[in-house]
């Protein structure tokens, strides 16, 4: 499952009170990023990603990603397990000028088969139960 979350930052955001946004996703394995931005940011654009208040991307805490201008995806392995199944991103902008955007696209691979909608409205609440890690 491919999520998306786009963002633009407001120029002046300072690093003490970063831009953040709750991004839900579903019970399963990140496989990859896909994280970009405009080439307009010129490296003043900075971008993280925690889970449960853990910094996930990049590794290393403290560490943002800047200046990521190609959309080529980022292999990874990581579990996503514990309710709620949300992730944060929080970013800065030290342009004094201009907003600047950011696409996070994590690819999840859920931790079981999907399967395909039953007729009726009960097939589709179970399977909406199943992305969201109801039983």
């Amino acid at each position: 499952m491919l999520y998306k979350l786009f963002q633009s930052v407001p120029s002046q955001t300072l690093i003490s009170a970063p831009n953040i946004q709750h991004f839900k996703i579903c019970k399963g394995t990140i496989k990859q990023w896909v994280i970009f931005f405009d080439p307009e940011a010129a490296d003043l654009l900075h971008v993280r990603v925690k889970y449960h208040g853990v910094q996930i991307m990049p590794w290393g805490s403290g560490n943002w990603i800047e200046g990521f201008f190609s959309d080529a995806p980022l292999f990874e392995d990581l579990e996503i397990d514990t309710p709620p199944y949300e992730l944060t991103v929080e970013a800065y902008n030290e342009d004094d000028s201009y907003p600047h955007e950011y696409f996070v696209h994590p690819i999840l691979l859920p931790d079981k088969p999907v399967k395909p909608v039953e007729s009726g409205v009960e097939g589709l609440w179970d399977r909406m139960k199943g992305f969201l890690g109801g039983e």
